[in-house]
């Protein structure tokens, strides 16, 4: 499953929006949405949304579709 996946559905289990998302990583909601849809993260935005979203990475999350 894609990050963007993920993310989406952390997103509707917590019940924040992408607006409330990209509010706190201060990035434009144009911006976050293009980086949902092409799935493209760098590893500081993914820290920052795990951080903001109460998520901590386990070890088979991280080797999941390798």
């Amino acid at each position: 499953m894609s990050a963007a996946k993920k993310i989406r559905i952390l997103l509707i289990e917590r019940d924040i929006t992408l607006t409330e998302l990209s509010k706190r990583l201060k990035k434009s909601l144009s911006t976050m949405s293009d980086k949902m849809r092409r799935d493209n993260f760098s590893e500081k935005e993914l820290q920052e949304i795990m951080d903001f979203l109460s998520v901590k990475p386990t070890l088979a999350s991280l080797l999941e579709d390798r």
